[in-house]
């Protein structure tokens, strides 16, 4: 079997063949990979260059094309072209941001450490405002969830 030597640290799947993961690869380097025939097989499309210890720890895909990813460093990017290119959407020094949850197509949260952080999003990542954000705190939020769109 063909896989990347990756340490995934999450996996989205956008149907039964598509999937995306995310995480750390060789010489600690943030590192993306996707499958087309349901985890058969996996290949690395996305490697970051700068050489820096970065790792990712969430990833978000609402069909084949559009996706975000979540990491260290602020890391907080987004492609609409399968994972070919990323786009750093937001880049506040404000942390590592740990989980990321969608409540439906367009509304979503993604969370942080170092500064208590929750991030609210209205279309899909391209825009972000806080509805926590305590500087200076060092609280941990490491995960957030939705039963719904209101709780």
């Amino acid at each position: 079997q063909n896989r990347p030597r990756i340490n995934t640290v999450k996996i989205c799947f956008v149907d039964s063949l598509i999937g995306y993961g995310c995480g750390r690869g060789d010489e600690f380097r943030a590192e993306i990979c996707v499958t087309t025939n349901g985890g058969e097989s996996w290949q690395n499309i996305y490697h970051d260059l700068n050489g820096s210890y970065i790792d990712l720890y969430d990833i978000h895909f609402f069909n084949s094309q559009v996706g975000l990813v979540t990491g260290e460093h602020s890391r907080l990017a987004k492609t609409t072209n399968g994972g070919s290119n990323w786009n750093y959407v937001l880049h506040p020094d404000i942390g590592i941001f740990r989980d990321m949850e969608f409540i439906n197509d367009n509304v979503g949260f993604v969370c942080g450490k170092l500064d208590s952080v929750i991030l609210k999003t209205t279309n899909q990542g391209d825009n972000w405002f806080p509805t926590l954000l305590q500087k200076g705190s060092y609280n941990h939020v490491n995960s957030i969830n939705f039963i719904n769109e209101s709780t």
